[in-house]
């Protein structure tokens, strides 16, 4: 699932899905899609202390990964719910999340 995450990420905004990679491999040592499902809240703070705007943050992070994300799954979730969710109760984002890219 996450390769198709990637894939499609790389076709939004080319480049960027990579420099977060690094970002979060450098800062956090583990990939974006691990440290998005696992620590939602770091993503957000890295997102905003790299771009200084909680606006630019939050369209990254919908297009970029959340969108890319809902897409390649098969559970009917909406996007701006979720955004909401991670900016708002990131516990509440990582469990909705755990569970739907990995149903027990």
């Amino acid at each position: 699932m996450f390769d198709a995450v990637i894939s499609r990420a790389n076709m939004v905004i080319p480049g960027l899905f990579s420099t977060l990679e690094l970002y979060c491999k450098t800062r956090y040592n583990s990939s974006v899609l691990e440290t998005l499902v696992n620590k939602p809240e770091l993503i957000v703070d890295a997102l905003k202390d790299l771009y200084s705007n909680t606006d630019v943050a939050r369209f990254i992070i919908r297009e970029l990964l959340i969108k890319p994300l809902v897409t390649t799954s098969n559970k009917r979730i909406n996007v701006d719910e979720l955004l909401n969710l991670l900016f708002e109760k990131p516990d509440e984002f990582k469990k909705l999340v755990t569970a739907f890219i990995d149903p027990a």
